[in-house]
């Protein structure tokens, strides 16, 4: 599987391209927005993954962790 990245999201992993994240690989846009930022961070510290827990707030500011995981 040359070139696909492996993300798991809250325990659901799929495989995709460095373009179709920059695209958006999915309808929510806050998932969205931390898979790629995760994707920047891989290539701009030059490593072939990382796993991070980012925290999404909603309207009334409640936080709902988001378990990511990257792998080039």
């Amino acid at each position: 599987m040359k070139n696909k990245v492996r993300v798991i999201v809250n325990g659901v992993s799929f495989f995709t391209t460095k373009a179709q994240i920059k695209r958006g690989v999915g309808d929510n846009a806050s998932i969205n927005y931390f898979v790629e930022a995760a994707l920047e961070e891989c290539i701009r510290d030059g490593v072939k993954g990382l796993g991070r827990t980012y925290h999404m707030y909603d309207a009334k500011m409640k936080s709902t962790p988001l378990n990511l995981q990257i792998n080039l």
